[in-house]
């Protein structure tokens, strides 16, 4: 995002996290799985395709199209990856359609999922962001939804939901691969 568009809007930062006591490979391995763990991973998630060939082999330019639901919305929205460092990090963008009680419109978004390494274990962190480009109708919409309808509390359950998922299933994981 340009410093010019920064200063067209507001922006709406979150930030989400759990500490899971795993390797970053594991870590990787699940959250790069779009099609399957990150389907599984919310019951609001409707619908996702990838729109690469290489459907498990996440880097730039890898895209994604999604539709879920969020609090109230529906969400419908065709991402890309950005900025991918294998084990570590990488960030998602994209320009949502919006539907909520027959309000459409659209907000961009995006988001950066790291993995950073922590005293017992490794943290997986989502940093998620959310803006649209300063006009009046934007702004208020974005304004009504987030703060009227309780948007910015469900975003914020929606990306506590996906990461206790990964949490519970990588601790899963690292108990049954230390048992045997």
């Amino acid at each position: 995002m340009t410093k010019k568009n920064q200063g067209l809007s507001r922006m709406v930062t979150l930030t989400e996290s759990v500490d899971v006591k795993t390797t970053p490979k594991a870590v990787w391995k699940l959250i790069s799985n779009f099609e399957e763990t990150w389907l599984n991973s919310n019951p609001d998630h409707l619908e996702i395709t990838v729109l690469c060939k290489y459907k498990q082999h996440i880097c730039d330019g890898f895209a994604y199209w999604q539709r879920e639901k969020v609090g109230s919305a529906t969400v419908e929205y065709i991402a890309k990856l950005e900025d991918v460092t294998k084990e570590k990090a990488y960030s998602w963008s994209t320009v949502a359609n919006y539907d909520i009680c027959r309000m459409n419109f659209k907000l961009e978004m995006g988001g950066t999922f790291l993995i950073e390494e922590v005293e017992k274990g490794f943290t997986l962190r989502h940093d998620f962001w959310i803006f649209n480009h300063g006009t009046v109708k934007g702004l208020f919409f974005r304004w009504f939804v987030l703060n009227l309808f309780g948007h910015k509390r469900a975003i914020s359950k929606h990306y506590r939901t996906e990461l206790g998922y990964y949490k519970e299933k990588l601790e899963k994981d690292e108990a049954e691969a230390t048992c045997h």
